[in-house]
C-alpha cells in the first residue's frame, strides 16, 4: 500500500495544523536546519511504531503550549482496502489513542501490515560499525519474516542472565535455564541465517551496480553452536571468562577487495553507498516473502557523498518497489527533469 497523505498538528514545530499530499509515489523534502524535516519523518514514524527515534518521551513532542499532538497517515492501493491510520497523544493524561479505519488497534498489528524503517547518516554503521548493527539488520528482516524472532531475542537474555546468576551462585535450575536459552539461541540463528541468505542475491546485484569493478563479499558466522558441550560453556562463567557460543557473537560480515579493513579501503561516502546497497536488498528481502512494499524514512540522505554519487544513489533508491519520503537541507539536489517518480516539498 502507498502512502498518499500525512496530517499531524500539535508536533514540535508543527503547532499548527500541516497536510501534506503526495502526488508522486516518493516525496523529497527539502529546507533549512530547524525547518521541521526531521520532525515530519517522526511523526510518521511515532504514529506507525509508538515511539519516537529521538526522545523516549511522547510529551517532549508536544508543541509549546499545546497538550497533546495528533497525526494522521492515509494509504491506497489498486487492489486493497484504503487504510487511515489516527494517533492522538494526550499529554495530560499520558494516553495514546489508535485507530485504523476508525476500529481500534494496536502498533504490533500495524508493524506487521506496514514494514517501515527510519534511516539517516548513521546509516554507515552497517558497514564500518559495531557488529551489533550489522546482525540489526538481519534481525530486522527476520522480524518481518519470522513473528517469532523477537520473543526468541528477549527469551535468550532473560533466560541467559538466569542461567549465569544460577551458575555463579549455585543456585537449583541452572540446566533448565541453559536449555531455554539454547533452544532461543538455535531458533534465533536458524532465523538469522536465512534472513543472509536471502538478502545475498540481490545485494551482490547492488554492489555491482554501486561498486562496478570493486570485489566486495559478504559471510555470515554464526555465534552460538547447538553441539558445544554444556560442560564448556558452563566453565567459561565460573572463570570469569566471555561465553564463546552466544548469538550475541555471531557475525555479518565484510569483505573490500579481499580485507575485512572497510575503513581503510572505503571512504565514508563509499560507506554510505555500501550501506544503502546492503538496507535495500534487505528490504527486497522482506518484500519478496512478505508480499509487501517497506515505507522508508531517510533522514538526510545526501549527506557524506559528492554530487555525482548524490545523483546516483538518487536513482538507485527512487522510482523502485519501495516508497521513500528523503530529506535534504540543499535546494536544487537534482535537476527537476531527474525527479522522476518523485515530488518535493519545501518546508517553510
Amino acid at each position: 500500500m502507498a502512502l498518499i497523505r500525512v496530517a499531524l498538528e500539535g508536533i514540535r514545530c508543527f503547532r499548527e495544523p500541516v497536510i501534506v499530499n503526495l502526488s508522486q509515489r516518493d516525496l523529497l523534502i527539502q529546507g533549512p536546519n530547524g525547518s521541521g524535516k526531521t520532525t515530519f519523518l517522526e511523526a510518521i514514524y511515532t504514529t506507525m511504531r509508538g515511539r519516537s527515534f529521538r526522545t523516549g518521551h511522547l510529551n517532549r513532542m508536544i508543541s509549546d503550549g499545546r497538550k497533546s499532538f495528533e497525526s494522521r497517515i492515509d494509504f491506497s492501493s489498486k487492489n486493497e482496502k484504503h487504510a487511515s491510520i489516527r494517533f492522538l497523544f494526550d499529554g495530560s493524561r499520558r494516553k495514546t489513542e489508535l485507530e485504523m479505519n476508525t476500529a481500534t488497534t494496536t502498533h504490533s498489528d500495524i508493524s506487521r501490515r506496514f514494514p517501515f524503517v527510519y534511516l539517516n547518516r548513521d546509516i554507515v554503521d552497517i558497514v564500518s560499525g559495531e557488529p551489533a548493527r550489522k546482525r540489526g539488520v538481519l534481525d530486522w528482516v527476520a522480524f518481518h519474516v519470522e513473528r517469532d524472532h523477537v520473543s526468541n531475542l528477549r527469551n535468550f537474555r532473560k533466560a541467559y542472565i538466569q542461567w549465569k546468576e544460577c551458575v555463579r551462585l549455585s543456585m537449583p535450575g541452572e540446566e533448565s535455564w541453559w536449555r531455554q536459552a539454547a533452544n532461543a539461541a538455535e531458533a534465533i540463528e536458524i532465523s538469522r541465517s536465512q534472513a543472509f541468505s536471502s538478502l545475498i542475491p540481490t545485494l551482490d546485484q547492488n554492489v555491482i551496480k554501486l561498486f562496478p569493478g570493486r570485489s566486495i563479499v559478504f559471510a555470515y558466522s554464526a555465534g552460538f553452536d547447538a553441539k558445544v558441550d554444556y560442560k564448556k560453556i558452563r566453565e567459561t562463567i565460573l572463570k570469569g571468562t566471555r561465553l564463546f557460543s552466544s548469538p550475541q557473537l555471531s557475525s555479518f560480515m565484510i569483505r573490500v577487495d579481499g580485507t575485512s579493513d572497510t575503513r581503510g579501503h572505503l571512504s565514508r561516502g563509499q560507506q554510505k553507498r555500501l550501506a544503502v546497497g546492503i538496507m535495500w536488498a534487505a528490504m527486497d528481502a522482506v518484500s519478496n516473502m512478505t508480499g509487501k512494499d517497506v515505507h522508508v524514512l531517510f533522514d538526510d540522505f545526501p549527506s557524506d557523498l559528492d554530487p555525482a554519487s548524490r545523483k546516483e544513489v538518487f536513482d538507485f533508491i527512487t522510482g523502485g518497489r519501495h516508497q521513500l519520503i528523503l530529506t535534504s537541507q540543499e535546494n536544487g539536489l537534482v535537476g527537476r527533469e531527474d525527479l522522476g517518480e518523485c515530488s518535493t516539498w519545501n518546508v517553510p
